[in-house]
């Protein structure tokens, strides 16, 4: 039999003294809690208790039951009509549970992860976080950051080392190839970083003249000359 919901916010109202109580449905009948944490459950319009010292100490009589099949004994809560002690079997129980663990984020854990020594090895699904440049920083230098070539090397060489990854990211400092939806954004970086001072209507102009050339679409010093 389920418990009726008129009998469950009875018992709620009735154990309000102890603080901040909720019930929340649980297959036909009820985890109750205060102030967050889950002390007892209502099942079939009884009012079962976690067993504690502290609780017991506040109880005329202790009856010990399974609120269902299988569950671990709680007290059987009889008399509910007195509220005042009933408050205080809630206020003595509830300091005496363990508190509940608070749910990990599993991406959150990713993003704390720093490597502690060059010869750690890079976990699958690493993530780029402001923890983990200031480690590269400190082993590469300042100038550190994380390119897209180098973002593509962590993720496709998860089970290799830190070290690696700091060998890797030398030689793809300067990389033989781009991917052509970069090529733009590189030739406009290195445009700039070659002609303080100038447009970026004068970068773009550059571009589509060096993007129509044969081979490589990398900014050379001459491009300017050629379109001007």
């Amino acid at each position: 039999m389920a418990s009726n919901a008129d009998f469950v916010q009875y018992i709620v109202d009735q154990c309000s003294g102890a603080g901040e109580i909720a019930a929340k449905k649980m297959m036909g009948d009820y985890c109750i809690y205060c102030d967050g944490i889950l002390f007892g459950l209502i099942c079939d319009n009884n009012l079962y208790i976690k067993p504690t010292y502290q609780g017991a100490a506040q109880l005329k009589e202790v009856v010990m039951r399974s609120p269902y099949p299988g569950a671990k004994e709680h007290f059987l809560i009889s008399d509910v009509d007195d509220r005042d002690s009933l408050s205080a079997i809630v206020k003595a129980t509830v300091p005496a549970l363990p508190k509940p663990k608070p749910k990990k984020n599993p991406m959150l854990e990713r993003k704390k992860h720093v490597p502690a020594s060059l010869d750690e090895v890079i976990p699958q699904g690493i993530v780029c976080s402001q923890e983990l440049r200031a480690f590269f920083q400190q082993h590469i230098g300042k100038g550190f950051h994380f390119k897209v070539e180098f973002q593509k090397w962590l993720h496709e060489n998860a089970g290799k080392t830190f070290g690696d990854a700091v060998e890797a990211y030398k030689t793809l400092e300067h990389p033989a190839d781009i991917w052509p939806q970069f090529e733009y954004n590189q030739y406009v970086r290195d445009f700039f970083a070659d002609n303080k001072g100038a447009s970026l209507d004068d970068a773009i102009r550059c571009w589509h003249w060096k993007k129509l050339q044969p081979g490589s679409h990398r900014y050379e010093r001459s491009d300017l000359d050629a379109v001007e």
